[in-house]
């Protein structure tokens, strides 16, 4: 799919946490496109210091709701922040947002049923596991979630998924716990933590290249992004 742009209209500002906004959006246009929960899109976000440059960072939709044509953006607010969460940190009702969608999916379960969904995700990952839910159907799924801050705790997860918040350097122990034959693995968290993640479900579990998804939402190295 070619890249399509819209302008979203913010109908709603809220919180799903001391340290994650909820914003909902208009967006009757992108809604046409089959775009479904779980699926990402690139949006732009005016520079926090001269607002003529935008920057381009990826959000999981989520919370469709195709009657009143809206859905919702998750933001994680956190120390020294850039543009995106500067701007959901100031954003009001009536504000828009341009958001580009390329036909990227999110969640979507193989055509093979796995025995299993393993979600490997942080702070920024919770929407997206929170949208994957509902297509699990009656598969069973864990989820291990990367501890940055206490704060991450609080965030709301799907009570259906079995879920334990790790330190970063603790995953692995929990993964080696646990047996992953004909699991399919979701990661969805910061990019070097996911690739040892990676990593490691191939070379210790034995998981394949089409056993797992990668999605990094941001780098310890810097920001993830483009710029224009």
């Amino acid at each position: 799919m070619q890249e399509q742009n819209f302008l979203c209209d913010v109908v709603s500002v809220g919180w799903l946490a001391e340290n994650m906004r909820s914003i909902t959006f208009y967006a009757p246009e992108l809604l046409e496109t089959g775009i479904r929960n779980s699926d990402p899109i690139s949006c732009w976000f005016p520079d926090r210091n001269d607002g003529f440059d935008e920057f381009m960072r990826s959000y999981t939709v989520t919370q469709i709701d195709r009657q009143k044509q809206t859905f919702v953006l998750h933001f994680l607010l956190h120390e020294n922040p850039g543009p995106a969460a500067t701007w959901a940190k100031n954003v009001e009702v009536g504000d828009d947002l341009l958001v580009s969608y390329y036909g990227s999916e999110g969640f979507r379960l193989p055509e093979d049923k796995p025995a299993g969904v393993l979600f490997i995700a942080d702070a920024a990952g919770v929407p997206f596991v929170n949208a994957a839910v509902d297509q699990l159907d009656q598969i069973e799924a864990k989820a291990f979630l990367l501890q940055h801050s206490e704060k991450d705790l609080h965030l709301p997860v799907d009570g259906r998924l079995a879920t334990k918040w790790v330190l970063p350097a603790e995953l692995m122990t929990n993964l080696s716990a646990n047996h992953w034959d004909g699991w399919y693995a979701e990661i969805v968290c910061e990019a070097s933590a996911a690739q040892d993640a990676r990593r490691w479900l191939q070379n210790k579990a034995g998981l394949t290249k089409s056993d797992l998804h990668l999605h990094a939402y941001w780098t310890m190295a810097g920001a993830m992004g483009s710029k224009r």
